[in-house]
């Protein structure tokens, strides 16, 4: 395990999103403060000052091209494209009308560090979705526990289809736990061929031995096309719970897979 170098300091204390492309993490941020958005990639190599020094290698930070200025300050959904260097964000200002485009989606291209407008229209998806080939489509978590899988959106496309309609499959069955207690987060990740991990937390009044905590659900699950071409989760699902940490204002669960 190697610890990374620590995020500049224009890159800490905001709402933001990670994605790892080709070894390297690109991490977007946004100060609602300063109201203006930080972007970086931290990857390995040579951390020498100068030519004078001796060189070693290490863990750095790059400052990249921020978004531009139609950008909206929040990313709803995002997702690294099968070629492996474009990264999809969309965004929404809640504070805006529809009309006015509040929603819009934006492209990063990891090789030439260029924005691109693709328009007013969004991925539907809450957070990260993952691509999966034997689906050859987007998979992604909506907020009210239902799994989408979209096509993919070309990274040639642009501003002249602004209202872009990708098309998408939802599933029929919810993967949110059915307890009514209130809801803390979730996020989805990929787990490879078709197979997934939804984690899932939930508030949870006397968890801890009298003190107020938070239970974990994770939700392992397959999906595929069934033959009219609709998204259906496999039958070897299963589901564990788990109770943790009392600390639930500042803990939001995330999970990885190696």
């Amino acid at each position: 395990m190697t610890i990374g170098a620590h995020a500049p300091a224009d890159m800490v204390c905001g709402f933001g999103i990670t994605v790892v492309v080709d070894e390297m993490l690109y991490a977007l941020s946004y100060h609602f403060r300063e109201k203006q958005h930080s972007f970086g990639v931290m990857s390995w190599g040579s951390t020498a000052p100068d030519a004078l020094q001796q060189p070693t290698e290490g863990w750095s930070w790059k400052t990249l091209p921020p978004p531009p200025p139609t950008f909206h300050r929040r990313v709803n959904s995002y997702a690294l494209h099968p070629d492996g260097c474009t990264i999809f964000m969309s965004t929404a200002n809640f504070m805006t009308a529809p009309s006015k485009g509040c929603m819009g989606t934006y492209s990063f291209n990891t090789k030439d560090s260029v924005w691109r407008w693709h328009g007013e229209w969004a991925l539907p998806f809450s957070g990260q979705a993952h691509f999966d080939r034997e689906l050859n489509a987007w998979v992604g978590l909506h907020w009210d526990g239902y799994i989408s899988a979209c096509q993919v959106a070309s990274p040639s496309c642009h501003n002249t289809t602004p209202t872009l309609q990708l098309d998408c499959q939802t599933t029929k069955e919810k993967l949110f736990c059915k307890d009514r207690k209130p809801h803390m987060g979730a996020s989805l990740t990929y787990m490879g061929t078709s197979k997934f991990c939804l984690v899932q937390g939930v508030e949870e009044e006397q968890a801890l031995g009298g003190h107020d905590g938070c239970v974990l659900h994770i939700t392992i699950f397959g999906l595929k096309f069934n033959h009219k071409g609709e998204l259906r989760i496999t039958d070897h699902r299963s589901t564990r719970s788990f109770i943790v940490s009392s600390h639930k204002d500042h803990f939001m669960p995330v999970a990885f897979w190696m």
